[in-house]
């Protein structure tokens, strides 16, 4: 199956309009934005959250995540770590993915894929 258009839908993609939204991010806890339709608030943690709170990194799972928020109509996009702007444009564009009905390993692969042709591949 081609990872631009499973199951024959066509993903509705502004990469631009997201490289600008991002730009204009202070990467603040709290912080609330739009994208494509779809409502976030972002949640930045460090490594000093994390030790206040008790938690060890493993604990904390990945470095950048997005959750269905319970504050507003939208998803909560957790990040942590370096590169924020590039975890922020895979995250942003995944969950805006599956709110236009792509599931969740689709959308993860149509992202990862922008998020390459934006960023380059990933370093391991």
């Amino acid at each position: 199956m081609d990872p631009e258009r499973p199951e024959g839908k066509i993903p509705d993609i502004k990469a631009d309009e997201l490289l600008s939204v991002i730009k204009g991010l202070v990467f603040e806890t709290g912080e609330e934005f739009e994208y494509n339709g779809t409502s976030f608030i972002l949640v930045i943690t460090t490594s000093e959250d994390t030790e206040k709170g008790g938690y060890t990194e493993e604990q904390l799972g990945e470095e950048a995540e997005y959750h269905r928020s319970t504050l507003i109509d939208g998803y909560d996009i957790y990040l942590r770590g370096d590169e924020l702007e590039r975890k922020a444009f895979h995250e942003i564009m995944e969950a805006n993915l599956v709110y236009q009905g792509f599931d969740a390993e689709d959308a993860h692969k149509i992202a990862q894929s922008e998020e390459e042709k934006v960023y380059g591949k990933r370093k391991k």
